[in-house]
């Protein structure tokens, strides 16, 4: 599923979409830090919640830096790179772990071979 960003009337769109990614770096990793070790034993929909919980407050906390990074940019932006860094967040750390529970299950496979 394909995110888009409709930034309206802005004219630098480049500068909104490396907010989104700056901000999605930064709290990819203390998201995954919280969930890895349980998402592992977790179904896909059931991981894609406790992902989107747990990444709820380190994106607010990583939010509220962009804003003062960038004074300019209004509500209404800083809403739409919250749902975009969201998004973003939650796909890659649930791709994250589907890629790791198949490696996890198939070594097991092999051992049982």
């Amino acid at each position: 599923m394909a995110f888009n960003l409709s930034f309206g009337p802005f004219r630098n769109e480049s500068r909104l979409l490396s907010v989104v990614d700056r901000v999605s770096a930064r709290a990819q990793n203390a998201v995954w830090q919280r969930v890895r070790d349980r998402v592992l034993n977790m179904g896909v929909h059931e991981a894609r919640g406790y992902i989107r919980a747990r990444a709820a407050l380190v994106i607010e906390r990583e939010m509220a830096i962009a804003a003062g990074e960038e004074p300019t940019l209004s509500a209404s932006h800083l809403s739409e790179i919250n749902d975009a860094v969201r998004h973003r967040v939650v796909r890659r750390l649930l791709f994250e772990s589907i890629r790791r529970h198949d490696s996890i299950r198939e070594r097991r496979r092999r051992l049982a071979a």
